[in-house]
């Protein structure tokens, strides 16, 4: 499984600044069939941004996106113990069928990973 959300220019908050948020309910979802069952579900959550902006700029917004991305996870009850620490590529890992600027690289990319 992966999902990811992409943000308004500049922005981090999650629900509000999400651009696509009709992802959101497919994550709850997720969220709640592995609170439901004993499944153990390791998840990666990385943050990236657009090619506007310094490196050292890009890489703490694509970490603030990633840490509220992880933080929404745990306020909708998924263990801590089960997501990654929040990382961020910035824009080192710009999607190459996209403009450098589009929102599509504004993202947080979540992975369901095995251990």
């Amino acid at each position: 499984m992966t999902v990811k959300l992409l943000f308004e220019f500049d922005e981090y908050v999650v629900p509000d600044t999400v651009v696509n948020r009709w992802v959101l309910p497919t994550i709850d979802s997720y969220i709640d069939k592995v609170m439901r069952s004993p499944a153990q579900e390791y998840v990666t959550i990385v943050g990236h941004t657009d090619a506007k902006g310094s490196d050292a700029y890009n890489m703490a917004l694509g970490m603030r996106r990633a840490d509220a991305v992880r933080d929404y996870f745990i306020a909708q009850g998924y263990p801590a113990s089960l997501l990654a620490p929040a990382q961020s590529r910035g824009k080192r890992d710009l999607l190459p069928q996209y403009s450098p600027f589009s929102v599509e690289q504004r993202r947080v990319v979540i992975t369901k990973v095995d251990r």
